[in-house]
């Protein structure tokens, strides 16, 4: 009877230390995509222009705005194709629950028979014509409502604006392994009962 109190005291210990510790960062895919389409019949962007750029991801919290790992170059990505990829980010402000995960994405357009080399920026959903280039990187979401991403245009500055494709990105979280805390309490609570060939 004390062995079977035993076990059952280590198998509450176990769960209550599990629940009481904070929310860590949650293991998670980021997988993105860009897709060049140039203005049609636009000079400054040539149907053999391609568009290279580079990639970075921020998190938000509190504290304020930091960089989320190191700038990820995108290119060149060719007309009518898409650019993109996948990665397991070590940085553990991707998945953290209780911050926003942003982005921003700075491009530029290159051809081997123009000397033109407009700058290409994503926007959020929504954007249309803008007239100057993002000030702020855009907000995907948190890890802490679930898989989230996000998708949206991408306008080059040429004076004016014009849209010259889209972006996609999506986080998604990868599958965790059980709890080991509460079942190593169990395992540990259980041996001195089959120890004793007590019936479990």
């Amino acid at each position: 009877m004390t062995l079977r109190i035993f076990a059952a005291l280590a198998l509450a210990a176990g769960m209550s230390l599990s629940l009481a510790a904070p929310a860590a960062a949650v293991p998670v895919k980021v997988t993105y995509s860009f897709f060049y389409q140039p203005p049609v019949e636009d000079l400054e962007y040539p149907p053999d222009s391609t568009l290279a750029g580079t990639l970075q991801f921020f998190s938000q919290s509190q504290f304020g705005t930091n960089a989320c790992g190191g700038a990820i170059t995108i290119g060149a990505t060719p007309i009518f194709t898409s650019s993109g990829g996948s990665f397991y980010p070590p940085d553990p402000c991707f998945g953290d629950p209780a911050a926003e995960l942003l982005f921003s994405f700075t491009g530029q357009v290159s051809s081997p028979t123009s000397s033109t080399t407009p700058q290409i920026y994503a926007f959020p959903t929504g954007t249309v014509s803008p007239s100057d280039p993002p000030i702020d990187p855009i907000d995907l979401g948190s890890i802490g409502n679930g898989n989230f991403g996000g998708q949206g245009p991408l306008y080059g500055f040429a004076s004016p604006s014009k849209p010259t494709g889209n972006w996609t990105i999506d986080v998604t979280q990868l599958v965790p392994e059980p709890p080991t805390l509460p079942l190593l309490a169990v395992g540990i609570g259980l041996v001195p009962l089959r120890r004793r060939g007590t019936p479990v």
